[in-house]
């Protein structure tokens, strides 16, 4: 991929036609990795909302950074940026629905992300945005306006890097988590099936297929076909 800061090679396992990124000239990936670890062990309900949001953002093409959508490892600090500063804080995975909610109503609605930056190291803050270094060292009139409403995400690896600068589809995303947060409190959305999920998620035959691939190649490896019944 041309256009990405680091170099990627984007390639496709043959068997399970499983999507895999290998990114080269990039020693802060174990780095991050600890970090996320210590935060999966600190938050448990930040896995499972990663892996929806994740999900949620795929199906409409948001996830990938190189077209401006919002990579693993900003998405994650997201949302332990939300749960840090959620009152009171969750220290369970028990509320995950109200959490989905209350993260597409934040995201979506009360984030200002012409004027605030997230920091989620130690206990996370949040901070002004014309603070870190990829805005306050610029030259005057370098920032360009559509710049300014970019995610702004301090990365705790290397304080002077924006983690979120590469997302510049971010109106499309903001937009995509206000319609979900709408879609959610609806209940006259929720489909026949009961699952509310499905609200704004489809279990698609791609994805089915794929499970069904990866179940069958690699049994016992946790591989589950999930109903749109079960999707609650």
């Amino acid at each position: 991929i041309d256009s990405a800061k680091v170099p990627i090679i984007k390639a496709v396992h043959t068997e399970t036609k499983t999507a895999v990124d290998v990114c080269f000239n990039a020693s802060d990936g174990v780095e991050a990795l600890s970090i996320v670890k210590g935060q999966l062990d600190q938050y448990p309900a930040l896995k499972p909302l990663v892996l929806v949001l994740k999900y949620f953002l795929a199906q409409r093409e948001l996830n990938e950074v190189y077209r401006g959508g919002i990579g693993s490892f900003a998405l994650t600090n997201m949302v332990v940026a939300f749960l840090q500063h959620r009152r009171p804080q969750v220290t369970t995975s028990s509320s995950l629905g109200i959490l989905l909610v209350e993260f597409m109503e934040m995201y979506g609605m009360r984030y200002n992300y012409f004027t605030v930056g997230i920091f989620t190291q130690g206990s996370g803050r949040l901070f002004d945005k014309s603070k870190h270094p990829h805005f306050r060292n610029a030259p005057r009139g370098r920032v360009k306006s559509g710049e300014l409403f970019r995610l702004c995400i301090q990365d705790p690896n290397n304080p002077q890097n924006d983690v979120g600068s590469g997302s510049y589809a971010i109106g499309k995303i903001r937009s995509a988590f206000l319609l979900a947060f709408k879609s959610l409190v609806a209940t006259d959305s929720y489909p026949a099936s009961g699952s509310i999920l499905a609200a704004i998620v489809s279990d698609s035959a791609k994805t089915t297929s794929l499970r069904r691939n990866i179940a069958r190649l690699y049994p016992g490896t946790g591989a589950k076909l999930v109903s749109r019944k079960r999707m609650r």
